[in-house]
């Protein structure tokens, strides 16, 4: 669902759902991605996600905004230079600094300039890298 298309096929699902997990295309343009399985063998559309790699991960953000309920989950996976030390060029950065404009006011009945996201906080993987970031809803 977009702003631009808020009659689409999620918008039935418009603030009813509890969590949204996404592995969207996080790559920067200009990465190349260290496992050779992920570099051989992935298409390109799975993996790149415009010249700093938010691209996808932002439309995923706002729409996952419009889908969740008011204390929803959000679960976004990332680079390991995505976490929080890239600060608000990274994910939880981008997540953290997002603030309903008016047409995210309509579609998910958040009041215009205040925040989408609350608790917003990053994770490490079992690699003790900085992996994916969580954010509730907010009400």
């Amino acid at each position: 669902m977009t702003v631009a298309d808020p009659g689409g096929a999620l918008a039935r699902l418009a603030g009813q759902v509890a969590v949204v997990v996404t592995n969207p295309p996080y790559i920067p343009e200009d990465m190349v991605p260290l496992e050779p399985e992920v570099r051989e063998y992935e298409p390109r559309l799975a993996l790149y996600g415009g010249v700093d790699g938010l691209d996808v991960v932002r439309g995923v953000v706002r729409t996952a905004a419009i889908l969740l309920r008011p204390g929803g989950l959000l679960v976004v996976e990332h680079a390991d230079v995505q976490g929080p030390d890239a600060g608000n060029a990274g994910v939880p950065g981008v997540v953290s600094a997002m603030h309903a404009d008016d047409d995210l006011s309509m579609l998910a009945n958040i009041p215009r300039g205040r925040p989408v996201w609350r608790d917003v906080v990053d994770r490490i993987d079992l690699n003790r890298r900085p992996r994916f970031t969580l954010a509730r809803r907010a009400d």
